[in-house]
């Protein structure tokens, strides 16, 4: 999964970014750096599980593979 997080970011940034820099135009990019070192975070279980119980899951690295549903 890191390898096609990176490979998606190397995409990004040569068929979108890079030209607008080449074309001399500022380009802003929200947490691109952080989302890219930062490809999976832990954290206790409890505290995880009582942080989804209150907003949803909002992606499939969020949902526990051991549960049934």
């Amino acid at each position: 999964m890191a390898c096609l997080v990176a490979a998606d970011r190397y995409h990004h940034i040569r068929t979108e970014i890079r030209p607008h820099l080449d074309a001399g135009d500022t380009v802003l990019c929200d947490r691109h750096l952080g989302s890219t070192l930062a490809v999976l975070f832990t954290a206790d279980p409890a505290t995880t599980a009582r942080r989804l119980a209150a907003r949803g899951a909002h992606h499939r690295f969020e949902h526990d593979p051991a549960s049934t549903g």
